[in-house]
């Protein structure tokens, strides 16, 4: 038989949510399916339909691969210092890793200042240190570590992001904070600063996450949330299937984590696979709240009854169209979220 993911809220739409090997499932004497057998490739953001590496499957996750969601600028930054081959490369330095999202901080807030005429340098400034904090959050976010690791990184990368926003828009390192939480967000805002409300809802997050509570092959498991700092769901039996049999281990969607029923994919180690989702998931922050969600938040100031909308409300749809056009234009061994995640995840122990 096939382990697949019947069909779903996801199913046939436009967010496509499999991660997949390009390979047949291994049969098993009778014709059955061996689940040991099955090469199998990490789940990704609400972002993408992605193909894996191909060959026999591996030890660990070492080249179980996910999908993530980023959107292009991200792409384009990274692909500067990352390697482009179709074919399985070893993975970058730390320090490559790390200059990476400095770059990108610095780089988000210097363009942004530029575009919106405002000082250059002091946003790229605040921009780098707002990167570097970032990587500190996906380094601390191993599900390996410490209690609550995971909850602690998000935080700590979701300030960096936000010390990013503030150099683009020309305000105090901490006078802006942003911190998600599942289906809402928590603001921080300066004293008199009544563009958004303290606790805002986030639309396209609330949409997916509701869709998972109410499957019944899928469950949530609390302990996991808590010490991620994210929703994360157990597929109660079996795992994630795409076209051709490709198989995921797991999969994030618009910052929920779900993973696969892991006693059919006896050769994927859950603590790695779970460090690989947390770090999308701070991917899907840094996206959505230092690139998309200004951007959004402009744009429906146009329409009618934005200004009240994007008070109350994080919509989420441009992100979800950015990251749908990114997972298209690029194919999956080129996707420096991926191999961002999967460095991250080859250091947990």
């Amino acid at each position: 038989m096939r382990w697949a993911l019947q069909a779903g809220p996801f199913a046939g739409g436009a967010i496509p949510a499999v991660n997949r090997v390009d390979a047949p499932c291994p049969a098993a004497p009778g014709g059955a399916r061996d689940p040991a057998a099955i090469p199998v490739v990490r789940g990704d953001d609400i972002s993408s339909a992605s193909r894996g590496s191909r060959g026999a499957p591996q030890t660990g996750v070492g080249r179980v691969r996910a999908r993530r969601s980023a959107p292009a600028l991200i792409a384009l930054l990274a692909l500067l210092s990352v390697p482009r081959t179709a074919a399985p490369q070893a993975l970058p330095s730390e320090l490559t890793v790390f200059g990476i999202n400095v770059l990108i901080g610095g780089t988000t807030s210097g363009l942004a200042a530029l575009v919106t005429d405002r000082p250059v340098l002091p946003a790229v400034g605040k921009g780098l240190a707002g990167g570097s904090v970032v990587y500190l959050g996906k380094r601390l976010s191993n599900a390996g570590g410490f209690p609550m690791s995971g909850l602690v990184g998000r935080m700590v990368a979701s300030t960096g992001t936000s010390f990013v926003r503030n150099g683009a828009a020309g305000r105090g390192l901490f006078d802006f904070m942003v911190f998600p939480f599942g289906p809402i967000t928590i603001y921080k805002r300066p004293a008199g600063d009544r563009s958004h409300a303290p606790i805002k809802l986030h639309l396209a997050r609330t949409a997916v996450l509701a869709a998972l509570i109410l499957r019944d092959d899928i469950r949530i498991d609390w302990e996991s949330t808590l010490q991620s700092g994210a929703p994360v769901f157990d597929m109660t039996e079996g795992s994630f299937h795409g076209g051709h049999n490709w198989v995921a281990a797991g999969t994030t969607l618009c910052g929920s984590v779900v993973l696969s029923d892991l006693t059919m994919l006896p050769h994927v180690d859950p603590t790695r696979l779970l460090t690989h989702e947390r770090i999308h998931v701070i991917q899907d922050d840094f996206a959505d709240f230092a690139w998309t969600g200004p951007l959004e938040y402009r744009l429906l100031g146009h329409f009618p009854g934005g200004k009240w909308l994007r008070r109350y409300v994080d919509v989420g749809l441009l992100h979800v169209g950015v990251v749908g056009v990114a997972h298209i234009v690029i194919p999956y061994e080129q996707r420096p979220w991926e191999i961002e995640a999967e460095h991250f995840e080859h250091l947990a122990p």
